[in-house]
């Protein structure tokens, strides 16, 4: 499993995209009522933002006022999960991520914790259209339950973080067994390849991986001459220069 998270401004974007975009599953609403319309899910957000906003607004005001998390469980990892498998990533990636402590990292105590779980979220459950590979998107709002701010230090990092301590936990490859993993399966996969062809041919080699899913790019100098290239296939990159 691999995860990112961002502080923005755009959150009724973030929330419209995660709840209606194609065939999205709500999967959770964390403090929020379940029986109100999906696009007012962010003006409950702002409406509890405003009852700080005297508070907010002391130093300067909160412009960042959303966090956007995405978790993406390898299809391996998540395979014929119903709703409630889900849920369950969902609350545990929340657990941990408030758990995480950056504050020495910061240089700052305020980057201690974020608290998420006390906080105003959505949880939208999306499927890849080619690939039909699901992933979480999580749109929460800055601002916890008593108006205190979540901290945004390292916040990339902290879900970084949290991915690699849910793959421990539950026994699946952190991020960087399964990069090293994908690179052997790209360099397997052209040997492969390589021992099919009777001579070698650059169009020839190209088309043959391509058959396996994978995306080259070819590098070429001034002359047109190949002096490295790139093979991929989504996340997945070697270069072969």
């Amino acid at each position: 499993m691999i995860a990112k998270a961002a502080v923005i401004s755009h959150g009724a974007n973030a929330v419209r995209y995660a709840t209606e975009k194609d065939k999205a599953e709500i999967i959770k609403l964390n403090l929020l009522p379940y029986d109100i319309p999906l696009e007012s899910i962010w003006q409950r957000m702002v409406i509890h933002q405003k009852k700080f906003e005297a508070k907010l607004s002391r130093h300067r005001p909160l412009q960042n006022n959303a966090i956007r998390i995405e978790v993406s469980p390898a299809r391996n990892e998540s395979e014929g999960w119903t709703h409630a498998g889900w849920e369950r990533l969902a609350n545990d990636f929340v657990q941990e991520f408030d758990r995480i402590n950056m504050s020495s990292r910061a240089g700052r105590e305020s980057a201690a914790r974020t608290n998420l779980g006390d906080s105003q979220y959505v949880v939208a459950l999306h499927r890849d259209s080619r690939s039909g590979i699901a992933h979480l998107h999580i749109v929460a709002n800055r601002v916890d339950m008593e108006g205190r701010v979540n901290d945004a230090h390292f916040i990339y990092e902290r879900a970084m973080e949290t991915a690699r301590r849910i793959n421990i936990q539950r026994g699946w490859l952190t991020a960087e067994e399964r990069s090293e993993q994908n690179r052997q399966q790209i360099a397997d996969n052209c040997l492969d390849v390589l021992r099919q062809m009777s001579k070698f041919d650059w169009e020839e080699y190209v088309q043959l991986l391509g058959r396996k899913g994978y995306v080259v790019d070819l590098k070429r100098d001034s002359k047109d001459i190949v002096r490295g290239y790139t093979v991929g296939k989504g996340n997945s990159v070697r270069d072969a220069t």
